[in-house]
């Protein structure tokens, strides 16, 4: 058995003109009746208004969850923005603080001492060299400490030796006071 395939002949050569047009034209209003009939607020064969509520009334339109925002796109491009995340660790959160410290004090071969005002000011760039490492109204920079939102726990950082960059960043822990049993110390070393 041999199956042949021949080419269709087009619209105008099996029907003349006007009958290719009468069925373009029926094709055409059929679909533009679907498209009618899937908009709400149509109208009723009676002329009465069809509102969707009155079609589907069981049926309501589920909206997606609002999606986070995420505070760091809104902030000056800096390291502290990587606090913000959602979920760090301890360990993640003086990571962060530790490194930018230690790229503090490569470049301006001391650490930023005194209050925690004083010290966000050198990281604002009141320091030597004028380097800013985030601007001074950065939501991380607290009175308690570094702290990622108001409610978190907060890090505190203690300077051993301006010079030598050694110095310590004490985690609160989730009582979120300073010098009690759950807090966490790490101490960092220029170089470590």
């Amino acid at each position: 058995m041999r199956l042949t395939i021949r080419p269709m002949k087009s619209c105008a050569r099996q029907l003349n003109l006007p009958q290719c047009l009468v069925i373009a034209i029926a094709v055409f209003g059929l679909l533009a009746l679907l498209v009618w009939q899937q908009q709400p607020g149509r109208n009723s064969p009676n002329g009465k208004t069809i509102t969707e509520s009155e079609t589907s009334p069981a049926t309501k339109p589920v909206l997606a969850p609002a999606a986070k925002v995420d505070p760091r796109k809104q902030l000056q491009d800096s390291a502290f923005n990587d606090l913000l995340v959602e979920g760090l660790s301890p360990q993640r959160q003086t990571d962060i603080i530790g490194n930018l410290l230690i790229d503090y004090w490569i470049t301006q071969r001391s650490l930023p001492t005194g209050t925690q005002q004083e010290i966000y000011e050198a990281l604002a760039g009141k320091n030597r060299r004028e380097v800013v490492y985030a601007p001074r109204e950065h939501p991380v920079f607290t009175d308690k400490g570094f702290q990622a939102k108001g409610d978190d726990s907060s890090i505190v950082l203690h300077v051993r030796s301006s010079r030598e960059g050694t110095f310590d960043l004490i985690h609160t822990g989730p009582d979120l006071l300073l010098f009690t049993e759950d807090d966490q110390v790490r101490a960092f070393r220029q170089g470590s």
